[in-house]
């Protein structure tokens, strides 16, 4: 290295490392920025699953004791916390969960396969929502 050193002479030597370094640790962190801005999101919106997982069960033990969808969120809420914006259970037990930051929507559908309940989960905007949310409803349920 002394030879590089000459050669540049030191104030120059100086600035070609600052340069390196520059470029090696400020232009990745650039690139990954935005998918960690996504990633972040994208797990706000999987809080928004934790979340319903009472409510699922709740349903799934309904559904199961009666052996159909009929009343299965009968008199099921959702309150609206830190993470929900806002929400609702329908009659045959689908859940619907809205939040603001970000701006996303989770519906949750249960069906009824033999004594099987599976769940169905669609989400919007697809960037925010988790993986299984971004399936299509023919590859979200198995086939039997």
């Amino acid at each position: 290295m002394g030879d590089i050193g000459r050669i540049f002479g030191g104030a120059t030597y100086d600035l070609v490392l600052l340069v390196l370094a520059f470029t090696m640790i400020v232009i990745p962190l650039a690139v990954l920025t935005p998918i960690h801005e996504c990633m972040t999101d994208r797990q706000k919106v999987s809080v928004l699953l934790a979340n319903s997982l009472n409510l699922k069960q709740a349903i799934t033990e309904r559904i199961q004791a009666t052996h159909t969808l009929s009343h299965a969120g009968s008199g099921l809420t959702i309150t609206p916390n830190n993470h929900i914006s806002d929400g609702l259970v329908t009659a045959d037990g689908t859940i619907v969960i809205a939040s603001n930051d970000p701006p996303a929507v989770i519906i949750l559908t249960p069906a009824l396969h033999g004594t099987e309940v599976r769940w169905q989960c669609q989400g919007f905007p697809r960037a925010h929502v988790p993986f299984m949310c971004r399936v299509s409803a023919v590859a979200a349920t198995p086939p039997e």
